[in-house]
């Protein structure tokens, strides 16, 4: 680690104590409270440093002008213990997030469920989602402005 690097320092605290992916927009915001002088450049150039030395991940989500969003290493170590389903289609979801190393788009769980299950529509996949996160069998975020994305983890991934 580069010794002396308060905007690196400052980065991995945040994310340290996130309960949430962030994107690269919260993490500049946050960044700027305390070092005003930061701009979105030196701090996207920070979480690059830090994701090419191993100390976060960090994955592109959207198409065309998506955003990063970014978490420790540490947030998917720990694996959570999958509840009950009602439904194939519930457990499969559940079964995916759980065994997911980094946060999912909606997409992304669509695809593999349905490679699983094919009768789970695009529909049913979302409306599952959204039902295990109000059960707070997993968690979800809204990514980017606009036309942007869900992200999707386990519950004890932070």
């Amino acid at each position: 680690m580069h010794k002396g690097d308060r905007t690196r320092e400052l980065i991995l605290q945040i994310l340290d104590s996130a309960i949430s992916p962030l994107e690269t927009p919260e993490i500049v915001a946050k960044v700027q409270e305390k070092i005003p002088k930061s701009t979105r450049t030196i701090v996207f150039k920070r979480l690059a440093d830090l994701r090419g030395d191993g100390l976060i991940k960090g994955k592109y989500i959207g198409s065309g002008k998506g955003t990063w969003i970014w978490w420790t290493v540490k947030s998917f170590e720990e694996k959570s213990k999958i509840p009950s389903a009602k439904d194939t289609c519930a457990a499969k979801v559940l079964e995916i997030v759980d065994t997911a190393d980094s946060p999912l788009e909606t997409t992304e769980v669509v695809e593999l469920v349905q490679r699983a299950i094919p009768k789970c529509t695009r529909t049913i996949v979302f409306k599952r989602l959204t039902d295990l996160r109000g059960d707070q069998a997993l968690k979800g975020k809204y990514v980017g402005s606009g036309k942007g994305v869900w992200t999707w983890w386990r519950e004890n991934a932070f």
